[in-house]
C-alpha cells in the first residue's frame, strides 16, 4: 500500500499474534519481530514498526489502512464470567446482521477477523459469518467459553474446506 508516496507492507504472525509494518516486505521476517525492541518490551505492542519507522508513522498507516477487525456479532451469551468485560446477557436479540458483516467485510483488506460476543455459537447465522470472512481474511479468530464445543465443532467440519 501507499502511504503519502512511502510503499508500506503490513503481515501478521499468527504464532506470536504480532504484526509487523514495514517499508519493505523483505524486512518485517518473524526474527526481525521477536528481536524487537518493541516486541520484548514490558508494554504489549501489537504492531512492531519495522526498521526506519515509528509508531507514530505506524499510527498513521492503521488509521487508513486496518489490518484487523473484532466483531462482537452477539451480545447473548449462555455464562456470567466475572473476569468477562463483555456486557453479555442470556439471551439477547441484539445480533449483528449477515448483511452489514458482509458490507464491513466486502470493504475492506482484513489480514486478521475475530469473532465475538457475548458468545458467537450463539449467533443462528454463525457459518455464514464465518464463510464471509474466510473469503478475505487469512486469519480468523473464534472466541468462545467452549460450552457449545460441539456446536463450534459442527460449525469447524462446515467449513474446513475454506481454508
Amino acid at each position: 500500500m501507499n502511504f503519502k508516496n512511502i510503499s508500506y507492507s503490513c503481515r501478521y504472525f499468527p504464532e506470536i499474534d504480532r504484526f509487523c509494518i514495514s517499508q519493505n516486505e523483505k524486512s518485517s521476517t518473524f526474527d526481525y519481530v521477536i528481536k524487537s525492541k518493541f516486541y520484548s518490551s514490558f508494554e504489549y505492542y501489537r504492531y512492531i514498526p519495522g526498521p526506519n519507522l515509528t509508531l507514530s508513522q505506524i499510527d498513521k498507516y492503521l488509521l487508513k489502512y486496518p489490518c484487523e477487525c473484532c466483531f462482537e456479532i452477539t451480545k447473548s451469551c449462555n455464562l456470567k464470567c466475572r473476569i468477562c468485560i463483555s456486557d453479555a446477557v442470556g439471551t439477547a436479540k441484539n445480533m449483528l446482521s449477515i448483511s452489514k458483516f458482509r458490507r464491513i467485510i466486502e470493504k475492506n483488506n482484513f489480514s486478521r477477523v475475530t469473532l465475538t460476543g457475548g458468545e458467537p455459537t450463539l449467533h443462528p447465522d454463525l457459518y455464514n459469518l464465518i464463510k464471509t470472512s474466510s473469503k478475505k481474511a487469512s486469519n480468523i479468530i473464534f472466541s468462545t467459553n467452549g460450552i457449545n464445543i460441539g456446536i463450534s465443532f459442527l460449525h469447524a467440519q462446515q467449513i474446513s474446506h475454506f481454508f
